[in-house]
């Protein structure tokens, strides 16, 4: 119990800190940035720029799955199934997954700013961004899905903001943490199949958020 209010109140200091370290600078340079977010941590839930915001970085995410996958090595780097034999194993990957997708997102804007204070040309600051955010991992194919990867996390960072990269990332981390659920007969495949729909829910509760009561197609349309 002490070293995990530890570790929770480590990580929530850290979020903290980086939070007001670049808030003035990205709300006087680019407050778009940070307007879902901000709506979404006052608790309007169902502000349609919020829904917007979660919505394209679901899209991303899968899009960006789908781009990164062919170019890795097949290789299961999913840690849950050695969580996952209790209901709160499950639970402490999954918290797991969506601490390291809010702090993700958090932690790239905090580099991109700090490189746009330093260089202040856009298109020099993105690449010292994806140069020192792409590590070189061990696992072949695993550099180039990395820059992609950390490509995706830029574009989403800066074309729509804080709360699309947390959902970006929160995607990604849900599909490498936990198990493909497809294979029905295994063991972990009904928890696994949880964890997939959670990002199915907020893709639905993003999309239903958005349209915020409003016709999918206009009445002219559906005449024709």
């Amino acid at each position: 119990m002490f070293f995990a209010t530890r570790d929770a109140l480590t990580v929530g200091a850290i979020f903290w800190a980086l939070y007001m370290a670049f808030e003035p600078y990205v709300r006087r340079r680019s407050p778009r940035t940070l307007i879902s977010w901000g709506r979404f941590l006052n608790g309007r839930l169902r502000d349609p720029l919020v829904g917007a915001d979660l919505l394209a970085g679901c899209v991303l995410g899968a899009v960006a799955l789908c781009v990164v996958r062919p170019l890795v090595s097949p290789f299961n780097a999913s840690i849950a199934p050695q969580l996952m034999s209790t209901p709160s194993g499950w639970f402490s990957a999954w918290c797991m997954g969506s601490t390291f997708a809010v702090g993700g997102a958090l932690s790239s804007l905090f580099l991109l700013t700090l490189f746009l204070l330093l260089v202040r040309v856009q298109w020099l600051a993105a690449l010292l961004f994806i140069g020192t955010t792409s590590v070189v991992p061990a696992l072949p194919g695993a550099t180039i899905s990395t820059i992609v990867l950390i490509s995706f996390i830029w574009y989403a960072l800066t074309q729509f903001g804080v709360l699309s990269t947390s959902a970006l990332l929160y995607v990604v981390n849900v599909a490498e943490v936990f198990p493909s659920p497809f294979s029905r007969s295994a063991w972990y495949a009904g928890s696994a199949l949880v964890a997939v729909l959670s990002v199915v829910m907020v893709a639905v509760y993003a999309f239903h958020t958005t349209v915020a009561g409003r016709p999918l197609w206009r009445d002219n349309l559906r005449r024709r």
